[in-house]
Protein backbone atom coordinates (compact mmCIF):
# COMPACT_ATOMS: atom_id res chain seq x y z
CA UNK A 1 0.00 0.00 0.00
CA UNK A 2 2.57 1.95 0.95
CA UNK A 3 4.66 1.49 -2.50
CA UNK A 4 1.65 2.52 -4.45
CA UNK A 5 1.13 5.96 -2.28
CA UNK A 6 4.64 6.52 -3.16
CA UNK A 7 4.40 6.04 -6.40
CA UNK A 8 0.98 7.80 -6.98
CA UNK A 9 3.27 11.09 -5.52
CA UNK A 10 6.06 10.03 -7.77
CA UNK A 11 3.56 10.38 -10.78
CA UNK A 12 1.74 13.44 -9.27
CA UNK A 13 4.85 15.36 -8.99
CA UNK A 14 6.76 14.29 -12.08
CA UNK A 15 3.38 15.17 -14.21
CA UNK A 16 3.59 18.71 -12.68
CA UNK A 17 6.88 19.10 -13.67
CA UNK A 18 7.77 20.84 -17.42
CA UNK A 19 10.64 20.20 -19.71
CA UNK A 20 11.33 23.09 -22.16
CA UNK A 21 7.53 24.16 -21.11
CA UNK A 22 6.11 20.61 -21.99
CA UNK A 23 4.03 19.03 -19.44
CA UNK A 24 5.95 15.37 -18.52
CA UNK A 25 3.51 12.27 -18.83
CA UNK A 26 4.47 9.68 -16.58
CA UNK A 27 1.03 7.67 -17.28
CA UNK A 28 2.62 4.97 -19.87
CA UNK A 29 5.80 4.33 -17.57
CA UNK A 30 3.57 3.89 -14.33
CA UNK A 31 1.44 1.98 -16.35
CA UNK A 32 4.48 -0.71 -17.61
CA UNK A 33 5.71 -0.63 -14.35
CA UNK A 34 2.73 -2.15 -12.73
CA UNK A 35 2.37 -4.42 -15.49
CA UNK A 36 5.99 -6.10 -14.56
CA UNK A 37 4.92 -5.96 -11.14
CA UNK A 38 1.97 -7.93 -11.52
CA UNK A 39 4.00 -10.21 -13.86
CA UNK A 40 6.38 -10.99 -10.75
CA UNK A 41 3.58 -11.31 -8.49
CA UNK A 42 2.66 -14.29 -10.88
CA UNK A 43 6.18 -15.59 -11.80
CA UNK A 44 8.71 -14.39 -8.94
CA UNK A 45 11.72 -16.39 -10.65
CA UNK A 46 10.84 -14.68 -13.69
CA UNK A 47 14.32 -12.59 -14.14
CA UNK A 48 13.45 -10.65 -17.23
CA UNK A 49 10.31 -9.24 -15.93
CA UNK A 50 13.26 -7.76 -12.53
CA UNK A 51 15.06 -6.34 -15.47
CA UNK A 52 12.53 -4.72 -17.27
CA UNK A 53 11.21 -3.19 -13.77
CA UNK A 54 14.85 -2.06 -13.05
CA UNK A 55 14.53 -0.12 -16.96
CA UNK A 56 11.11 1.25 -16.08
CA UNK A 57 12.52 2.33 -12.49
CA UNK A 58 15.50 4.56 -14.09
CA UNK A 59 13.57 6.25 -16.14
CA UNK A 60 10.76 6.95 -13.57
CA UNK A 61 13.68 8.17 -11.75
CA UNK A 62 13.62 5.33 -8.79
CA UNK A 63 17.72 4.17 -8.98
CA UNK A 64 17.02 2.56 -5.25
CA UNK A 65 14.60 0.61 -6.63
CA UNK A 66 16.24 -0.25 -9.88
CA UNK A 67 18.98 -1.74 -7.90
CA UNK A 68 16.83 -3.84 -5.79
CA UNK A 69 15.13 -5.46 -8.97
CA UNK A 70 18.66 -6.20 -10.29
CA UNK A 71 19.53 -7.82 -7.11
CA UNK A 72 16.68 -9.68 -7.05
CA UNK A 73 17.70 -11.02 -10.34
CA UNK A 74 20.70 -11.42 -9.53
CA UNK A 75 20.19 -13.94 -6.26
CA UNK A 76 17.73 -15.76 -8.54
CA UNK A 77 20.72 -16.37 -11.66
CA UNK A 78 24.00 -15.33 -9.93
CA UNK A 79 26.04 -16.07 -12.66
CA UNK A 80 23.86 -14.36 -15.56
CA UNK A 81 26.37 -12.66 -17.94
CA UNK A 82 23.01 -10.55 -19.47
CA UNK A 83 21.84 -9.23 -15.77
CA UNK A 84 25.34 -7.81 -15.07
CA UNK A 85 25.14 -6.37 -18.46
CA UNK A 86 21.93 -4.95 -17.71
CA UNK A 87 23.11 -3.59 -14.48
CA UNK A 88 25.88 -1.51 -16.63
CA UNK A 89 23.91 -0.41 -19.41
CA UNK A 90 21.39 1.12 -16.51
CA UNK A 91 24.35 3.03 -15.08
CA UNK A 92 23.87 0.82 -11.77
Amino acid sequence: MLLLIAGNNINTFLNNQKVLGAKIDTTPLQNEKLYWENLVKKNPKYTDAYLQLAKVDIELGLKEEALDQIKTALSLDPNSNKIIEVKKLLGL
